[in-house]
């Protein structure tokens, strides 16, 4: 997996390495117990903002983490998560700056995200399930 620096925090993930899919870590996970691969299952806790830094959606409304599996077909979970992901390790947590086309598109998920929106997530990966 080739990433880009943008600067001192944060990371360029997107595949043309033109900023669509951004990371910022705030804490550090585990490097000790691995990282994630490509069809693991993982346990996440998230929080979604748009730009203006407004809550839209988090997984916190059901008080149980969110398990999904990696490039599952078909897919889970926005695209942007799965790039994101896949550079974490448990106990980690980041943020992803993620553009339309790596996240609900032109289509939006109506009603909570409207189309061609960017997204601001804030992932803890609290497990990994190979």
């Amino acid at each position: 997996l080739y990433i880009k620096m943008i600067d001192d925090d944060v990371i360029d993930l997107s595949p043309d390495k033109d900023g669509k899919i951004t990371k910022k870590i705030l804490r550090h996970g585990n490097t000790n117990l691995g990282n994630v691969y490509p069809q693991d299952t993982v346990e996440i806790s998230w929080k979604m903002y748009n730009l203006d830094g407004i809550l839209v959606h988090q997984s916190n409304n059901t008080n149980e983490p969110f398990s999904f599996r990696l490039n599952a077909n078909p897919r889970e979970v926005i695209l942007g998560w799965e790039y994101g992901i896949l550079t974490m390790y448990e106990g980690e947590i980041s943020t992803f700056k993620i553009s339309p086309e790596f996240a609900f598109g032109s289509k939006g998920a109506l009603p909570l995200i409207p189309p061609n929106t960017t997204l601001i997530t804030e992932i803890e990966l609290l497990s990994i399930i190979p």
